[in-house]
């Protein structure tokens, strides 16, 4: 069996012929003592892969700021899109925005709402 040495075996990205693993998907490319690896699924021919929403940069940060906040932190860690050193930061930075948030609520309802209720005697 013969494979295509432009093309990953398993996702069909294209590759360079000296690379030892895909770039894409990271699998194997070439044993130590040359050959094919075992085990490797095939794509079939004419696919490409498309890569996970997760490995998209941009969306990750809108789901983490705009859509989801701290539900959207495992999209985060699951992804490629960003270094093991830039997760913890996003991380760290979602968690600060998300603790400010819930305190600005929390004043909004003590200092605007129950306090001028206590002023007027209703509570």
């Amino acid at each position: 069996m013969t494979r295509d040495n432009t093309k990953c075996p398993r996702c069909g990205i294209e590759i360079d012929p000296a690379d030892n693993f895909c770039r894409h998907c990271g699998i194997p490319l070439k044993r130590p003592h040359g050959g094919e690896p075992a085990g490797v699924p095939i794509m079939a021919a004419g696919r490409t892969a498309r890569p996970a929403p997760s490995d998209n940069p941009w969306l990750v940060l809108i789901m983490l700021f705009c859509v989801l906040g701290p539900f959207a932190l495992p999209m985060l860690w699951r992804g490629q899109a960003f270094s093991r050193r830039w997760k913890w930061i996003w991380t760290l930075v979602t968690i600060a925005i998300t603790v400010l948030i819930c305190w600005l609520l929390w004043y909004m309802v003590v200092k605007m709402i129950l306090e001028p209720l206590q002023q007027l005697r209703l509570i």
